[in-house]
């Protein structure tokens, strides 16, 4: 695997930590997102997801 794969997929693997956190503490404390919470999270999946030129085509 080529170091700048590595990089990228340590990267993703961060940013998703980072989203899952923000939903753990709200689930923790029995709670919604805020509307702050929420962006941060949309803002995080942004980054994460992949666009869609980039995808492999599906199989099916």
């Amino acid at each position: 695997m080529s170091r700048r794969l590595r990089e990228l997929q340590a990267h993703k693997t961060t940013l998703v930590r980072e989203a899952r956190a923000l939903t753990d503490r709200a689930v923790s404390a029995n709670r919604d997102l805020s509307d702050e919470e929420v962006a941060t999270f949309d803002a995080l999946r942004a980054r994460i997801e992949v666009p869609a030129e980039f995808r492999p085509p599906r199989v099916t």
